[in-house]
């Protein structure tokens, strides 16, 4: 982030700044744009009696702000300082540069930073106002202005030696700074809200003592790869070459998000799923490390040396400064701290947040904010790990009055100290013995290298052949005596096409141990293909190519999977001949002739309803969509193992074993719906890259192996699921199905982010797990359920589709206000639906409910269905403005069929009508032309004028029900298959009445 300073003089940045205002400020500053007007507009033609006075103005000068000047530019954002023209005040506006040309992933990454920034309401965290388009594009939000400093300039002005921030900002104040820091990220991680970008530069401290925490840009959404990183920065200043402060789009490329300096191993290495609050506690730390030390914690003079210290975490800890030269003008260590020297407690609190490993820092923001105030009251901090010396020490500096007492007994344990320490002497028979022990750890040592050669081979499954490499390296530094070792590092050299380095390992494999049952083979093979992959994939010659197959079948031979799949993509999907080969394997196994597909560069598979036949064939193949739904027969899927797998459906198969899906390291959709002889998911474990899971149907029980996963679809219909506690992380949860299982408790759901939520059939009671802005409800369906109380779906604006069938519920008021399109209330004791006024409700099942008015959805959109069966209703005016297409008014007091006149209805029940002697049906000849199912009280005379309707196609005096064959516990379904067809119902009518003229 370039900053700006009215007393710098005119640099080329300076200039740009300039040429930027004037490119933005005619867009941003006329109505338009809005769709809206001023308030000062609004009160200067309110009295006008020409209408276009009140209409947005496109006038430069008269918009909702004017443009005052550029505070800060990045790479693809601006920072405005702006007035707000409608509340008067001054206001932060920051713009999207060039957001019409912007990629969708870049604009979706700026309004999420606006979104999160808007949510989180808390005294330290800067305020977002108002966001917007203009008339040309340019998306914006603006925020609370800041006049201060960042925590960056303070440490510096501190390190260049200025006496007045010195004086103003001692430790003990940077500390209180830091505390409210911490305060304000604790708060956005109870909303599970991670920063991600946290550092000096993002911490404002105003001119009252206010500290507000900027730039969310990385908190929720990855952005798009960022610019090429090629500036370097001088030895102990904080990196900024590809990574400007402040500037939310200009970020690492790929999954690697943040700025190097303060960035926690796990985002430098790419490890999305180890990201947590931890993440943000390195960042702290790294906080706290430039407070001490005045450097930020890793320097460095170009990226690459920066992410390596960080990855290899060579932090120098600040207590170690005490002791550098100093390079500060007044000749301290740390002038702001006491006695110019850094203490030693804090030191350990920053490298004890900055640790490697994510477990061993402070599991959260509170636990550190306790050991900085431990710090201020002159406590022990748990980082230290304070011996009895340092407490004695402390307890006399928060008891002085109490010193002479004190130091009386410090005095007798030093002096008892002394005089054991005196007596202790290493003796050589000592020596001796600590020589034997570190031989023995060497020995141990030793012992562990065939481990690092099983994780060698499960990188290679994996297909990571670098970290493959760095495992069976390290097993070969620890034991260089064993042959397997040297046979896997040339498998890894092989599947690289690095042939004479596979074969140089195979040979040494085979010196080690003449009768290794894979080095001779694996190295005859490279032999053959040497000349081959020499002549080199640029020229792309048939000799290359020859030699990519024929080292693929003999993978494949070898039941390696993963490596032969290496080599496929090598050939690429464009290959015929590897697509012929592949299709020729599943024809003999009885597949159909060309079941392989190839599209946009992927291999895929529908073989679903496949039967009589093997999948056997399919090995090695490198499908990413494979379909065996209702592959009846099929219960092995062993063949798939090491498949670059995508999504796999293996719906109403025989599987009851995953353990080949553990091989499949891309897998991120996996179906086993109706695979009743699966009982067992722990294959699944720790199989985080899942994030769709469908089980309905299955034989599963539970769920526990799900643990850890993050899921955002599940659905555990019709199966003995109960216990849902182990989904109780899963934040990213969208999409939960729970339909005819024993499901009880929903608690474990409250931290997740449903917009989908199936229950019916279920003993569910509550909902209250509902609650809360992490859901944004769209869909709820608890048919058939034990619920007896919708409020806590009344803040879910976004629901547009309901199910309460058959449930216990009498008050449907939370709904009031809701956009809902269908909504199924049928067999509840509901006597008041006011609440459904005003929805745009097209499907609406009212049946059996003790309603006896319709007027609340007078105007409701009704295109689709209206059952009103076995109601009290007996005016249905407010049809008359549908376009319904199936009405049911069986069994109600519906008298007057008038309104139906101009509906486009395609099903209509009037079975068992009450108090309708003789009901008129003339209105319904004029439905003539949709109308395809009609059921009757009985056969009154003036059915007659219905024969001309020629389009009806079912019609009876009643319809019976069934229940749905296929599906357990559903309701019953109206059959009109049993309904007599329009011959035979007029032959019926004839019989009935045969004075009627045919």
């Amino acid at each position: 982030m370039l900053k700006f300073n009215a007393k710098n003089k005119v640099s080329p940045q300076r200039r740009a700044a300039e040429e930027l205002l004037a490119n933005l400020k005619p867009t941003l500053e006329m109505e338009a744009g809005r769709g809206s007007i001023t308030v000062s507009h609004y009160l200067q033609c309110r009295h006008s009696e020409n209408e276009e006075d009140l209409y947005p103005s496109q006038q430069q000068g008269t918009g909702f702000y004017a443009i005052e000047s550029v505070v800060a530019t990045g790479g693809m954002g601006a920072i405005l300082r702006a007035f707000d023209n409608n509340l008067q005040r001054t206001v932060a506006l920051k713009v999207m540069l060039n957001s019409a040309e912007a990629s969708e992933s870049t604009i979706y990454s700026f309004v999420a930073e606006a979104q999160i920034t808007g949510q989180l309401e808390h005294p330290n965290i800067i305020p977002l106002h108002d966001m917007g388009v203009a008339v040309d594009g340019t998306i914006y939000y603006t925020m609370k202005l800041i006049s201060g400093r960042t925590l960056r300039e303070i440490l510096k002005e501190i390190r260049d030696g200025n006496d007045d921030t010195i004086q103003r900002y001692p430790l003990d104040r940077l500390l209180t700074v830091f505390q409210k820091v911490c305060d304000g990220i604790a708060y956005a991680h109870a909303r599970n809200v991670v920063h991600r970008d946290l550092k000096p530069d993002n911490v404002m401290v105003g001119e009252f003592g206010e500290v507000l925490i900027l730039d969310w840009g990385l908190a929720k959404v990855l952005t798009t790869e960022g610019a090429a990183v090629d500036a370097a920065t001088s030895e102990g200043e904080e990196f900024e070459g590809g990574l400007p402060g402040g500037d939310s789009f200009a970020t690492l490329a790929g999954q690697v998000k943040g700025t190097p300096n303060y960035m926690a191993p796990e985002q430098a290495e790419g490890r999305v799923e180890d990201i947590d609050n931890r993440t943000d506690v390195y960042a702290l730390g790294g906080i706290l490390h430039a407070v001490l030390t005045l450097h930020p914690p890793i320097t460095g003079s170009n990226l690459d040396e920066i992410l390596t210290k960080v990855t290899g975490s060579q932090i120098t800890p600040p207590l170690s400064y005490n002791s550098a030269e100093v390079q500060n003008p007044t000749g301290l260590p740390a002038p702001h701290c006491p006695e110019g020297r850094i203490p030693s407690a804090l030191s350990a609190v920053a490298m004890k947040c900055m640790s490697y490993d994510s477990d061993e820092r402070y599991m959260f923001v509170e636990a550190l904010q306790g050991d900085i105030a431990a710090y201020q009251g002159g406590y022990a901090t748990g980082a230290e790990h304070a011996g009895l010396f340092t407490q004695l020490k402390l307890l006399i500096q928060r008891n002085k009055k109490e010193v002479f007492f004190i130091l009386l007994i410090i005095a007798g344990i030093v002096a008892t100290a002394a005089s054991f320490l005196t007596k202790v002497q290493l003796s050589a028979l000592e020596a001796k013995k600590q020589t034997e022990i570190a031989q023995g750890k060497i020995e141990e040592l030793r012992k562990s290298a065939p481990a690092f050669m099983d994780a060698a081979i499960n990188r290679i499954i994996a297909r990571d052949f670098d970290i493959a490499e760095t495992n069976i390296t390290y097993a070969i530094d620890l034991d260089p005596e064993v042959a397997d070792f040297y046979n896997v590092l040339g498998n890894v050299h092989m599947a690289r096409l690095e042939i004479q380095k596979a074969i140089d390992n195979f040979n040494k494999a085979e010196s080690l141990d003449p009768n290794h049952p894979h080095a001779q083979g694996n190295r005859e093979i490279c032999n053959q293909i040497k000349s081959g992959i020499e002549s080199g994939s640029e020229s792309n010659s048939e000799a290359y190519r020859d030699a990519l197959r024929l080292l693929n079948t003999y993978l494949i031979d070898q039941k390696r999977n993963a490596e032969a799949f290496n080599i496929s993509e090598k050939l690429g999907t464009s290959d015929d001949q590897l697509l012929d080969d592949y299709n020729k394997r599943l024809w003999r196994g009885r597949l159909p002739e060309n079941a392989i597909i190839r599209t946009n560069s992927e291999f895929w598979a529908d073989l679903s309803g496949l039967t009589n036949a093997s999948i056997v064939g399919m090995k090695g193949v490198p499908l990413t969509r494979l379909n065996l739904a209702g592959a009846s027969e099929v219960s092995d899927i062993t063949p798939l193992d090491q498949m670059p797998l995508r999504e796999l459906n293996l719906s109403g198969t025989l599987v009851d074993d995953l353990a080949t899906i553990r091989s499949l390291n891309s897998l991120t959709k996996l179906d086993l719906s109706g695979c009743k002889e699966l009982a067992d998911l722990g294959s699944l474990q720790g199989m985080t890259n899942i994030k769709w899971l469908d089980i309905s149907g299955s034989a599963v029980e539970s769920l526990e192996a799900l643990a850890g996963m993050n899921l955002e679809y599940i659905n555990v219909s019709f199966t003995g699921v109960r216990d849902l506690s182990p989904l109780e992380d899963m934040t990213a949860l969208q999409e939960f199905l729970a339909e005819n299982s024993k499901v009880i408790n929903i608690t474990p759901l409250k931290n997740a982010a449903l917009r989908v939520f199936k229950a019916s059939g279920t003993r569910l009671k509550s909902i209250d797990a509902l609650r809360g802005d992490n859901h944004s409800l769209e869909i709820v369906e608890i048919a058939r359920s034990s619920v007896t109380s919708l409020a806590p779906l009344a803040d879910k604006g976004r629901l547009h589709r309901v199910d309460l069938y058959k449930t216990r519920i009498s008050d449907v008021s939370a709904l009031a206000g809701k956009k809902l399109t269908w909504l199924d209330m049928r067999e509840m004791p509901v006597s008041d639906i006011s609440a459904l006024g005003g929805m745009p409700l097209q499907t609406l099942r009212l049946a059996d409910t003790k309603i006896s008015s319709i007027s609340a959805i007078d105007n409701a959109p009704l295109e689709i269905e209206l059952d009103l069966t076995n109601t009290k209703i007996s005016d249905i005016q407010p049809l008359k403005s549908t376009r319904l297409k199936k009405v049911s008014l069986a069994q109600t007091r519906v008298q007057n069929l008038e309104p139906l006149k101009e509906l486009p209805l395609v099903e209509l029940r009037l079975d068992g009508l009450t108090g309708v002697t003789q009901p008129d049906l003339n209105p319904i000849w004029h439905c003539r032309a949709t109308l395809k199912r009609l059921s009757l009280t009985f056969p009154s005379l003036t059915a007659i004028k219905l024969k001309e309707i020629k389009t009806i196609e079912r019609i009876t005096y009643n319809v019976s029900y069934k229940q749905d064959p296929d599906v357990k516990y559903r309701q019953s379904i109206v059959d009109w298959d049993t309904a007599l067809t329009y011959d035979q119902f007029w032959k019926d009518f004839h019989r009935r009445n045969p004075n009627v003229d045919r």
